[in-house]
């Protein structure tokens, strides 16, 4: 006979707002075009490019030409969560492979949490040169980027904001999570979201 251990966790979403991912196992998963709110002022837009990526889809700033240097000015996502426990996160942000698009340009983008200060990060490691390092190399194999930032939450919802400083990052998941990531392509599936 053959026994087998499962381990179930209840998630109560009842009272939650619509479009709420909920933590689940210390993660929380969330497609990039599934935001709650989108902010691109002037003639900037934002686009869902459908099967672009490693699963669903990706989110791109358009035109291509928009560069902010002030995380103030810069166009954003937002995306509404819920977390389980009051705890240092680790945010890791899933983008296309995409080099810088100008000379002295990198893939910067700012993560805030609520009305925390926003944490300004680069999706390149300093070292990364296109067609020439073994970050470029072996982002080109993996068909990704990805950068993590840290921060520190309290039990309950959060509004996450992401502001896009160089138009190049074309971002495709976000995954906040307890503890390290396992090692896998896709990520984890995306988590439970309560709709409308």
């Amino acid at each position: 006979m053959i026994k087998a251990t499962v381990v179930a966790e209840v998630v109560h979403t009842d009272n939650l707002p619509d479009l709420t991912f909920a933590e689940a196992h210390g993660v929380i998963a969330i497609e990039a075009e599934h935001t709650c709110g989108r902010e691109a002022a002037g003639e900037l837009r934002w686009e869902i490019i459908k099967g672009y990526g490693r699963s669903l889809s990706s989110m791109k700033l358009f035109p291509t030409t928009a560069l902010f240097d002030r995380i103030e000015d810069a166009p954003y996502l937002e995306y509404r969560i819920c977390t389980a426990e009051e705890q240092i996160y680790s945010l890791t942000v899933y983008a296309a492979p995409t080099n810088p698009l100008g000379e002295g340009r990198r893939l910067k983008y700012a993560v805030a949490f609520d009305s925390h200060p926003p944490v300004l990060t680069d999706m390149l490691p300093l070292e990364f040169a296109a067609g020439e390092s073994w970050h470029w190399s072996e982002s080109v194999m993996n068909n990704i980027h990805t950068s993590t930032t840290q921060h520190s939450l309290t039990a309950g919802m959060h509004t996450l904001r992401l502001y896009v400083l160089d138009a190049g990052l074309v971002l495709q998941k976000l995954v906040l999570s307890r503890e390290p990531l396992l090692c896998s392509y896709f990520g984890p599936e995306e988590s439970f979201c309560k709709e409308d």
